[in-house]
């Protein structure tokens, strides 16, 4: 029988507290560069390939933009140059790294977003947009940014992108961060190459949609190569004097497309009352590809919730806190849903290093 391990990673306050030495080990291979990094992400491809990106942290002009590595899994990944520099235009101050996100298809694609900066000629305001960077077969040990094709998907206000894919169905989503913080959603179906808008997850959703206006923050869009069904989880807020005042995205909510991205379907996942927020930082969401069963992750702060869909969405399990006494501070959650057959997990956005980082993992068979 077919077995999944469940791993809920998090970042705490509290390391390692009230937790049990396992037998798992880890090694550090410092990936080093003189501009910085922050915000550093992993993928691993179906043949071990590893992929990181990492957003610059130093400002150089000269070499500014998304750090991109590759490499064997258990080698030292090689630093591939910068994802984003060939969306530089001559005569006009564009820079990358603002944010990014990336995914490995099954056809060993690489299909990037991150955020671009359109600088004004007195560099003291941007407007922020999202590009789609399209790289084959990133598991070539001669793999090389020269073959990646790089453009603009949007240049309005944009903020936090994610982005997924599901064949040749790549899915892009991110923040109107100017008007009205909508979500909106982009799809290609010739694996990133060309885009188009499809429906949004929060527009549409009556009382939902009405909370989630210029009060709500984005965790990643997740496709089911099970049901081909996408789904992208938000926490928002909720109408009146709140609303008016305050960034309270007290609910956590699941949106559902079952066609494609043109419609979408909110389900409510759990919900606080005010003053909690579940703002620290986003809201994760995973899809098992053996069965389509859905696992989300989302904190107020203190402590990790922890839910589950085995029907597509549509009902959720009661949340459970997962981190444990005497941590006090929890954050920054992450989850992923794998098969048993991996062995090695890599934490992605760590706290700054000024704070206490403390590592869990809670390891559920057959994704219980």
């Amino acid at each position: 029988m077919r077995r999944t391990l469940l791993v809920v990673i998090l970042a705490s306050a509290s390391a390692f507290a009230g937790t049990v030495s396992g037998s798992l080990s880890f090694s550090n291979t410092p990936l080093l560069r003189p501009e910085g990094e922050s915000e550093p992400a992993v993928a691993v491809a179906n043949d071990g390939t590893v992929a990181v990106t990492g957003l610059q942290w130093l400002f150089n002009p000269s070499f500014f933009g998304t750090h991109f590595w590759t490499g064997p899994f258990g080698a030292t990944p090689t630093f591939q140059g910068l994802l984003d520099s060939g969306l530089r235009q001559p005569g006009k101050i564009v820079f990358g790294s603002g944010d990014a996100d990336f995914d490995i298809g099954s056809n060993n694609t690489l299909h990037a977003t991150t955020l671009m900066f359109f600088i004004n000629p007195t560099f003291r305001t941007a407007q922020i947009g999202v590009s789609a960077v399209i790289c084959p077969n990133v598991t070539s040990a001669s793999f090389t940014l020269q073959n990646c094709t790089r453009h603009f998907v949007d240049r309005t206000e944009s903020d936090r992108d994610w982005i997924t894919s599901d064949g040749p169905h790549v899915y892009l989503s991110y923040h109107d961060s100017g008007n009205s913080t909508l979500i909106h959603v982009q799809r290609s179906d010739n694996d990133g190459f060309t885009w188009h808008r499809v429906g949004d997850p929060i527009v549409g959703q009556d009382g939902i949609t009405a909370g989630s206006t210029f009060n709500n923050i984005q965790g990643p869009i997740v496709a089911d190569p099970v049901t081909h069904n996408v789904y992208d989880i938000f926490a928002s807020g909720q109408t009146g004097f709140l609303k008016g005042r305050t960034f309270t995205p007290n609910h956590v909510f699941v949106s559902r497309s079952t066609d494609a991205g043109k419609h979408w379907t909110a389900s409510l996942v759990f919900q606080l009352p005010p003053p909690a927020k579940f703002d620290n930082v986003f809201p994760a969401l995973a899809v098992d590809s053996t069965n389509g069963n859905l696992y989300a992750v989302f904190s107020e702060g203190h402590h990790i919730f922890f839910s589950m869909s085995s029907d597509q969405g549509v009902q959720w399990s009661p949340a459970v806190v997962v981190n444990v006494a005497p941590a006090t501070t929890a954050i920054f959650p992450w989850i992923a849903a794998l098969q048993a057959r991996w062995t090695s997990f890599i934490m992605r956005r760590p706290l700054p290093a000024r704070m206490t980082r403390g590592l869990e993992c809670v390891s559920c068979p057959n994704g219980g």
